[in-house]
């Protein structure tokens, strides 16, 4: 039942987010607070809204019981409050009615254009609708297995109902981070990716997300610097709201060197969705891009006071340690990464390594240990031209950037910025590699 009551609160965020004079806190931010026995007013007051919605579900066989309670934060008085007992067939409908009934209780005055974004359905077929929440629940893991099981969902939905614009933009960002996590080789993800994507726009051109999944496939493969941020505007166009559209679109800047552009994006993000941890995460890369190492640093640590274990942030604050000299704190927090993965053997050979030959001596085992890994998995050669560059060693780190252009890794969008090639940037093997990616000037 958990990916019913998931999918509803998400298609309810979703619905009520197309409506711009509405301001509807995000995904992550929303499911930050599930599960805890928090009063809507301490949760309305964190969060600097208006109103909070709260909404219980329960299931018996074939038929739901969905309450909803909408509570006004000002004085903890219900605004609205509903029972819906419904079919799992009819998700699709009641999702709908209560977007409106929110509205009509939020504002009462709705235009005939908002009444038709907020009952919207993005499929008629309730088989179909249901895989597609199955596919999201698992790819909010952000695991390995979750994204595997996400694109099997998503696949069936597509089988479904071929006009799924919605599930086709899901497995196009399935294939997109799986491509970039390493999980299966940047070539495949590239074709997956981009083939669903289009899909998702030739259906419906109107769907924001259809827009963001092209706009990365243009970006991190295609290397159409253009097109992207066309795909990006577009989406924002569409739903100004759209925590994941501005992040992106930020991410995307950045990585062009646009820095004051890119922070201001970020921080529209970070006031849509304050608690996710993939913005906060981003917004401390930016500035780690630029940087101000110690800035980054501190941003960083607030991802992971926020959520210890989530890996993008672990990464990222060991390479804003390592750039600002902060060698020590860096094999911490790769000993802390190892040991919370299992592997308080290898925490510790890292730590008689530094012991020994210093932070050049743990790039060095690590470089071994990836090549090993190598001969039985995809590994980023991006990832292992970054540490040749660290080790000062020019030509290795050069030629694992080619070979990552080769093989089309999405990680190479980020060589113009990252700082690891400092060293390197003036060489002109390195300066024809951005001119291949053709990198705005």
């Amino acid at each position: 039942i958990e990916y019913l009551s998931d999918g509803i609160t998400d298609g309810i965020i979703s619905s009520l987010s197309r409506v711009p004079e509405l301001r509807v806190m995000a995904r992550t931010t929303v499911f930050s607070y599930k599960g805890r026995e928090l009063s809507p007013q301490k949760v309305g007051h964190d969060l600097n809204v208006d109103a909070v919605l709260l909404g219980r579900i329960a299931q018996r066989g074939d038929n739901l019981t969905i309450q909803t309670d909408l509570v006004s934060v000002a004085d903890g008085s219900e605004l609205w409050g509903e029972q819906y007992n419904r079919k799992v067939s009819d998700l699709l409908t009641v999702q709908g009615d209560i977007a409106k009934e929110i509205y009509d209780n939020l504002r009462p005055k709705l235009t005939g254009q908002e009444i038709t974004k907020l009952a919207k359905h993005e499929t008629e077929n309730a088989e179909a609708y249901q895989l597609y929440l199955q596919g999201l629940f698992y790819w909010n893991k952000w695991t390995q297995d979750g994204f595997k099981r996400a694109s099997d969902y998503f696949n069936q939905a597509v089988e479904k109902d071929p006009n799924y614009a919605q599930a086709y933009a899901g497995l196009a960002d399935t294939y997109n981070f799986m491509g970039d996590s390493g999980y299966v080789a940047p070539l495949q993800a590239w074709q997956n990716a981009k083939s669903a994507a289009t899909q998702a726009v030739k259906i419906d051109d109107s769907l924001p997300e259809a827009h963001i999944s092209l706009a990365l496939v243009r970006e991190d493969y295609d290397w159409d610097w253009s097109g992207a941020e066309n795909e990006f505007k577009r989406a924002i166009q569409l739903n100004p709201n759209s925590a994941t559209a501005h992040q992106w679109y930020g991410d995307f800047l950045t990585k062009l060197g646009r820095f004051e552009d890119a922070r201001l994006e970020l921080k529209k993000a970070q006031e849509l969705d304050p608690l996710s941890l993939l913005i906060n995460t981003t917004v401390g890369r930016q500035l780690y891009f630029s940087r101000q190492y110690e800035a980054a640093i501190d941003q960083l640590q607030k991802a992971l006071d926020m959520d210890p274990n989530f890996v993008p942030a672990q990464h990222a604050i060991e390479s804003a340690y390592a750039q600002n000299g902060m060698f020590k704190e860096a094999v911490a927090e790769r000993q802390k990464v190892l040991t919370l993965s299992g592997n308080p053997d290898l925490a510790a050979a890292i730590g008689e390594d530094y012991r020994q030959s210093g932070y050049p001596g743990v790039l060095q085992s690590w470089l071994e240990g990836l090549k090993e890994v190598s001969k039985r998995g995809y590994v980023s050669p991006y990832n292992i031209a970054q540490i040749y560059g660290r080790l000062g060693e020019k030509d290795q780190a050069l030629a694992w950037l080619e070979q990552a252009y080769n093989q089309r890794d999405s990680k190479l969008t980020y060589m113009k910025i990252e700082p690891a090639f400092d060293e390197i940037r003036s060489q002109p093997r390195f300066q024809q590699l951005l001119h291949r990616l053709a990198f705005p000037q």
